[in-house]
């Protein structure tokens, strides 16, 4: 993937290094969290090869905060991932997760509006926010708990329907025949006359 030109170059080294070439220093992977936190756009590349390895350092933060930090995953969440890319599913959760996290993100980051110009905003924004943390705990799991309902409802309603539409129609394995057309009346006979 081509980089813009707002976009910084991280290089990855073969010792694992990081490089950014905007402000010609090695970085952590610290920095790197620091540039995703502040919206700094930026992309990795392997220094030999040029390839592009974004992803699998944004994995490398995620795994370090996993072990080091307060896990994110639970085990069955993780076990769930796993069986997801392994399955015909996989573009579907991948799909899911795109659309949620920034759903979800933007209720978390959003301001609310009745703090607009109010004198101690910042410190009034860090209790809301902190306060916000402590009430969308539950919150959240309920969120991802009907969201979970939601796929679930409708993949049944998905089964259900193609378990309709295999069915042989009602009365058997042949479609009903249609009744015969009316019968025509004859025509009317013609009585003889006698002895002529």
């Amino acid at each position: 993937m081509m980089a813009n030109a707002s976009q910084r170059i991280i290089k990855k080294y073969a010792n694992r290094r990081l490089y950014d070439t905007q402000d010609s220093r090695y970085i952590t992977q610290d920095k790197i969290k620091e540039y995703v936190f502040s919206g700094i756009s930026f992309r990795v590349v392997e220094d030999k090869t040029g390839a592009d390895v974004t992803r699998a350092v944004l994995l490398h933060v995620i795994l370090e905060e996993e072990i080091m930090g307060v896990p994110l995953f639970t085990e069955e969440a993780l076990r769930s991932i796993i069986l997801f890319s392994g399955s015909g599913m996989r573009s579907s959760f991948s799909g899911f997760l795109e659309q949620m996290l920034p759903v979800l993100l933007q209720n978390q980051l959003q301001e609310p509006p009745f703090m607009a110009g109010m004198p101690g905003q910042d410190r009034i924004r860090d209790q809301f926010a902190t306060l916000q943390g402590m009430l969308l705990g539950n919150s959240f799991q309920e969120y991802v708990n009907s969201s979970v309902k939601m796929m679930e409802d409708v993949n049944r309603e998905i089964m259900a329907s193609a378990s309709r539409m295999m069915q042989p129609p009602a009365g058997g394995e042949e479609a009903e025949t249609p009744p015969p057309p009316p019968k025509r009346a004859a025509p009317p006979r013609r009585r003889r006359k006698k002895g002529g």
